[in-house]
């Protein structure tokens, strides 16, 4: 593992994964939601949390038809 962190010492196969890695340590948000300011270390969380302002909801129960803004919560549903 070529990329090592340079606080913890965590290594890393991927360039990329170790700088989000390295996000958590210095606490970086480059992602902002334009209609509140809320920042995100990744791009999907902001994707995720704009769901809240734009009432998307893309996943679906195939058994009751409930909607969901986020996986997470239709796979929690299925339980």
């Amino acid at each position: 593992r070529p990329y090592p962190c340079t606080i913890c010492g965590k290594k890393f196969t991927q360039r990329g994964t170790m700088t989000r890695h390295m996000r958590s340590h210095l606490g970086l948000k480059p992602f902002a939601c334009d209609a509140c300011g809320m920042r995100f270390t990744r791009q999907y969380r902001l994707t995720e949390h704009m769901r809240i302002h734009s009432g998307e909801k893309p996943y679906e129960c195939q058994v009751c038809g409930g909607k969901f803004a986020q996986q997470r919560n239709l796979i929690s549903h299925m339980k």
